[in-house]
């Protein structure tokens, strides 16, 4: 691990919190895992811990939560592994709230979540266009007007995209006078292709996600990449 704290607790009479930064998720030889450091600035030894997170979009859980004993003044990293459900939901999506106990007390807290390329396997997105438009042909059409996009140039598109996991398969010019183009891009969410367009018109972005399952998740994915 290198950079800056992922997330910081502090330990007095009672439990405090600071978010340092959000990037307390993080993948460790494939699994994702969770990043605390953990200040302890109470006049006792802390001994007992107990994490868990409520019900999140994710379906994360943390089975084991074993940090080491924190002696008063000292601060101390602890990464736990965590587990999916196999599934994502859009209900509550992009929060994560946890709770952490020691003999301290509870704290109830937010674990802010932004790195959408934790969600997209850009590796196991389709690479063959015959296979994208077989696809994209079969499965039904989710559609969002991007109300307020940071840009609407192509090249900030596909940066912001690919930024978050996604692969660029093709860009077609519709109508040079009147700007109406279309880029089409492929990523994968828990082993299911992903199929995405988005549509530059007027000024305007269009996104369109189609996928079995997950074409909700991942249209609002791509509303929060490109606003």
């Amino acid at each position: 691990m290198t950079g800056k704290p992922k997330y910081k607790l502090y330990f007095q009479t009672s439990i405090d919190r600071e978010i340092d930064t959000n990037d307390c998720l993080y993948f460790r030889n494939g699994d994702l895992c969770l990043n605390l450091y953990m200040k302890n600035k109470s006049q006792q030894p802390l001994t007992k811990f107990l994490f868990k997170f409520n019900a999140n979009f994710l379906g994360l859980n943390c089975a084991e939560f074993k940090p080491p004993t924190i002696s008063p003044g000292s601060t101390v990293q602890y990464s736990a592994p965590l587990t999916y459900e196999g599934k994502i939901s859009d209900q509550n999506f992009g929060q994560i709230q946890a709770a952490l106990k020691t003999q301290l007390g509870v704290a109830f807290f937010y674990i802010p979540f932004s790195d959408w390329s934790l969600i997209f396997d850009k590796d196991e997105a389709i690479e063959d266009p015959k296979e994208f438009l077989s696809k994209w042909e079969d499965l039904e059409d989710h559609k969002l007007p991007i109300s307020s996009p940071k840009g609407t140039d192509p090249s900030f598109v596909q940066k912001s995209l690919e930024g978050v996991g996604m692969r660029k398969m093709a860009y077609r010019q519709l109508d040079a006078s009147t700007g109406h183009a279309c880029m089409f891009l492929s990523s994968n969410i828990l082993d299911e292709d992903v199929l995405v367009e988005v549509e530059f018109k007027s000024g305007n972005l269009i996104a369109h996600c189609r996928a079995d399952k997950h074409a909700e998740v991942a249209i609002k994915i791509v509303d929060s990449a490109l606003s």
